[in-house]
């Protein structure tokens, strides 16, 4: 018995050794192909535009480092801070102890208000000049 033979591709196709095989293109709408435009981009940006002389692969690399590194100390001060609600409870009560846990959150509005306050306000730019933000 022998194999039924695989119908002429249509379309473009390539040949390797007298057998043609067919080029799939992928559509715009491919999610794939926005992925690796937005990488390529980074890429060429990084290195041209910013003079990176890292690649893409070293960049994600240390953000995720990063991003890995601060999760941990959140969770690390989130036990913490839970872990300490049973004895706080047991000298105050119940009913104040969960007032611990709202400085955190409050801490963390404080800091952003900080940042937004000592961050440089825009000069605008005058007419007839564009700025390039050198």
């Amino acid at each position: 018995m022998s194999a039924p033979a695989a119908p002429a591709p249509t379309g473009p196709t390539f040949t390797i050794r007298g057998r043609p095989y067919p080029v799939l293109l992928p559509k715009l709408g491919d999610p794939r192909l926005h992925l690796a435009a937005v990488i390529i981009s980074l890429q060429v940006i990084g290195q041209i535009g910013f003079h990176f002389e890292l690649s893409i692969a070293q960049i994600l690399l240390a953000v995720g480092t990063a991003l890995t590194v601060q999760t941990s100390i959140g969770f690390l001060l989130t036990m913490v801070s839970i872990q300490l609600v049973p004895p706080v409870a047991a000298v105050v009560g119940w009913r104040w102890a969960f007032l611990m846990l709202a400085f955190g959150p409050m801490a963390g509005i404080a800091a952003i208000r900080r940042l937004r306050a000592a961050e440089p306000t825009p000069a605008p730019a005058s007419r007839g000049q564009q700025s390039h933000g050198r």
